[in-house]
């Protein structure tokens, strides 16, 4: 999808979840319903993969419970197995095989949970933005497609550099503060952020070629040095872009 979608999805989303009343669950589906899911195919197929990985995710978390609870059943079967004993005290043999067949059925099921993918479902895997590849979206062309490869290239360098995720330092940008951990954010930390992206970003075009090192180096040389405050001065007049209070001093 175009950055300008994702942008606003990403928004979209945020106000869904903060403005859902307390115990209710949001509908993730209806940002991308109401921008034309029903009719663009890339926005259908995203917004069904958001719904799993967040469907995904959930059951996940109820996997401890499950398996405490399948654990108390197991030990209860076979509690109750050994109840019928004969006159003797010695234990039946339809006890044993009772509890040979629940056994059996509870390895045979974890066995094949775990070859069936048990292990992972659920899990999300978020990429650690020092270790990123220098062509952070390889599917995308044209002048949104680069546009998109320098942003993403910005946000891992800048993460990196402060030491978070991507996903934890955008979402500390949100002037609301209501979702995770945040980045504590000074005009140091912001100018930290800048320079780290802009050189990440240059470094990421350099070695995918898109650039020569000259140029590369001419470029890291500027970021590197140059004054940051005129991008600290136009930050809040960008349309969408959260508003940093510090920024107003």
């Amino acid at each position: 999808m175009s950055l300008r979608t994702k942008v606003s999805l990403a928004f979209d989303l945020r106000d869904l979840v903060a403005d859902a009343p307390r115990g209710e669950v949001p509908d993730p589906t209806v940002p991308f319903n109401e921008r034309g899911a029903a009719d663009d195919d890339k926005l259908r197929e995203t917004r069904d993969d958001v719904v799993a990985a967040i469907r995904d995710t959930l059951t996940r978390g109820f996997r401890s419970s499950f398996v405490i609870a399948a654990l108390f059943a197991v030990v209860a079967a076979l509690a109750a197995a050994f109840v019928v004993r004969t006159g003797a005290g010695a234990t039946s043999s339809r006890a044993v095989a009772i509890a040979a067949v629940i056994i059996t059925l509870v390895g045979t099921l974890l066995v094949a949970e775990l070859a069936a993918g048990g292990r992972s479902f659920g899990h999300q895997e978020f990429v650690d933005p020092c270790d990123a590849p220098d062509d952070p979206f390889p599917q995308g062309h044209g002048f949104d497609g680069t546009l998109q490869r320098i942003s993403l290239s910005a946000i891992n360098g800048a993460a990196c550099k402060l030491g978070t995720s991507r996903e934890e330092l955008l979402l500390s940008l949100d002037a609301r503060g209501d979702f995770g951990p945040e980045v504590t954010w000074t005009r140091d930390t912001l100018e930290d952020a800048l320079r780290a992206g802009l050189v990440r970003a240059i470094d990421d075009a350099d070695e995918r070629n898109t650039i020569p090192g000259l140029v590369a180096t001419a470029l890291k040389f500027g970021a590197e040095r140059a004054p940051i405050d005129w991008a600290l001065g136009v930050w809040p007049h960008i349309p969408r872009l959260p508003d940093i209070p510090f920024l107003e001093d």
